[in-house]
């Protein structure tokens, strides 16, 4: 059973972005991008023994309170998942976290960032470097290719691995493209603090879905809290759905707790607005309306996962 938190109880420090229903309708559902799980080197050389999120409108940050082995610096890294270009209608096409800043304690962090390019299983990264070619122009719509050298044959040996193609306007890049981000922490350091564009998933759903057991277990959310929350007569209404998985530990570590501090818009649709999360003791904690400053519990792999849920403002919309 989930349950209510007064809003008198918390602390109004942050926002909690919201979707415009009309916006949602041009594009129904996307699975959003997380940002992936870090990886220590050597493995087990850097532990997390607790965290801190904090939601403020698009961007996250997760401070990360990290012990490091002392007979040897350690090192985190993110591996970003390889992308191409993804279309006109992309919401997320930034999936290398261009914007990514890390702080070890209250210093920009040594952070090292390199990156991979594919055309199907080649890898034709030297290549790119060759052409002076952004390897990331794939996020760009469209994505043309402007190579920063005059050498001729770098472009033509793209065109030949299949990396770019002609258009009427130049050429058009075809690979896809990995980032990695290497971070290196001293035996003195004590927090690692990740800064980032939230990119959740989202998608506007009949009740019949939103209220699938399974869906809801993810929060430890029921479907009697949503009735609790929206009233009985929202079984015949659609659904605005945001999901977001913020990894909070390093290593698929599961964290008994972590420090959760969200806050909603105070404008009237947000009054209509669900969000929650699961709470230490397995019990959903939400909020509606209010503002949310508890802790919350990981999943297996040191994700927490924290949904938003809102009424779309028509219940006559059919599905396609």
């Amino acid at each position: 059973m989930g349950r209510l938190i007064p809003a008198f109880l918390t602390v109004a420090s942050l926002v909690f972005p919201m979707l415009d229903p009309a916006i949602v309708y041009a594009d129904d559902t996307s699975t959003g991008v997380m940002l992936p799980e870090l990886r220590s080197k050597p493995a087990g050389s850097v532990t997390v023994k607790a965290a801190s999120l904090v939601l403020r409108g698009d961007n996250i940050e997760m401070t990360l309170t990290v012990a490091v082995q002392q007979n040897q610096p350690g090192s985190v890294t993110i591996k970003m998942p390889r992308f191409g270009w993804l279309g006109d209608a992309e919401p997320y096409p930034d999936r290398q976290f261009p914007e990514l800043q890390l702080l070890d304690g209250s210093a920009p962090a040594k952070m090292e960032s390199t990156f991979a390019a594919f055309v199907g299983s080649i890898d034709v990264t030297e290549a790119i470097r060759a052409a002076g070619v952004d390897p990331c122009v794939i996020a760009d719509t469209p994505p043309f290719v402007s190579p920063k050298t005059d050498d001729a044959k770098a472009l033509e040996n793209l065109e030949r691995l299949g990396a770019v193609e002609k258009s009427a306007e130049g050429y058009l890049a075809k690979w896809t493209a990995q980032r990695k981000v290497r971070v290196v922490l001293n035996p003195t350091s004590d927090t690692l603090t990740l800064r980032y564009k939230a990119r959740p998933g989202y998608a506007l759903r009949p009740y019949g879905q939103i209220s699938s057991p399974a869906y809801l277990a993810q929060y430890c959310l029921s479907a009697h809290d949503l009735l609790t929350v929206f009233g009985h007569q929202v079984v015949t209404g659609w659904f605005v759905a945001s999901d977001y998985a913020v990894p909070a530990s390093v290593d698929d570590r599961a964290l008994p707790s972590l420090s959760v501090d969200v806050d909603v818009p105070t404008k009237k649709e947000a009054q209509q607005s669900l969000i929650a999360f699961c709470g230490v003791d397995g019990r959903s904690v939400i909020t509606k309306g209010a503002t949310i400053k508890a802790l919350a519990r990981t999943d297996t792999k040191g994700i927490v996962r924290i949904i938003s849920i809102g009424t779309s403002g028509t219940s006559e919309r059919k599905a396609q």
